[in-house]
């Protein structure tokens, strides 16, 4: 509900536990100062990272594609989400901080 009275869109939104009792909620945020201010209002703190949103017509090997354009360059992928839907794919990927310009030039972005 914050982010919703925050007036805060996410264009992707996922989260996953890690130990502790801890999570880890990884999202991509319209206006980024406006999530920045929520999440102030709120004592969270905040990480940035890089991450590349591939989209495209889905057909069998989509996704290899796009990691194979990464492992040519070899770099490796740190985290990737895809899914599917009306005939088109998705994708998150995020590569380690000092790869991001080289898999930027991989992807053609």
């Amino acid at each position: 509900m914050a982010l919703r009275d925050g007036g805060v869109n996410l264009l992707y939104g996922g989260g996953w536990p890690i130990k502790g009792g801890q999570a880890v909620i990884a999202c991509i945020p319209e206006d980024q100062a406006k999530l920045k201010s929520v999440a102030a209002q709120f004592g969270v703190s905040l990480v940035e990272d890089a991450a590349f949103l591939i989209e495209g017509e889905d057909r069998v090997g989509a996704l290899c594609e796009v990691a194979g354009k990464l492992g040519r360059a070899s770099i490796n992928i740190h985290c990737a989400q895809a899914l599917a839907a009306g005939g088109r794919f998705a994708a998150l990927i995020t590569v380690r901080d000092e790869d991001v310009d080289r898999a930027a030039q991989a992807l053609g972005v």
